[in-house]
């Protein structure tokens, strides 16, 4: 619909369900210089109360403690190599610097789809959310 509608070229980190490493995910919008990273998730839950849709868009700052641990969750499970605490704290310092015109339109946009997302398929709105995710922290969109 993407590129039928808006005549935008798509490109899928996976065409069914196997598993895709999340800096794979990463490296392919990278590679492809993508302007735009979307990941779709539909996951279940233990808990009854959990229905509905939920957006989120990348930040070094999570939106409350169910994200954070939802972000450690998901890049935990990826394995990641430790480094050192200096060589962290300063890749995050130069990330955030070079992220933060982005987080304004990535906020924008996400509240956007979640509108049409709660509407289109009348969807509890679970809200739009940020978290640092480790799949979305390795894409760097480009701006043309």
């Amino acid at each position: 619909m993407i590129e039928s509608r808006l005549g935008l070229r798509v490109i899928m980190t996976r065409d069914g369900d196997t598993e895709t490493l999340l800096d794979t995910r990463a490296s392919v919008a990278n590679n492809q210089q993508a302007q735009m990273f979307v990941s779709i998730h539909v996951n279940s839950s233990f808990r009854r109360s959990a229905y509905g849709s939920e957006i989120y868009f990348v930040s070094l700052q999570a939106t409350d403690q169910e994200a954070l641990e939802l972000a450690a969750k998901e890049n935990q499970n990826e394995g990641e190599q430790k480094s050192t605490p200096g060589d962290d704290d300063l890749k995050m310092i130069l990330w955030n610097m070079a992220q933060t015109e982005y987080i304004r339109d990535s906020s924008r946009l996400a509240e956007y789809i979640q509108a049409e997302l709660n509407e289109l398929l009348n969807t509890r709105n679970r809200g739009v959310k940020q978290a640092p995710f480790r799949v979305l922290m390795r894409a760097a969109m480009r701006r043309y």
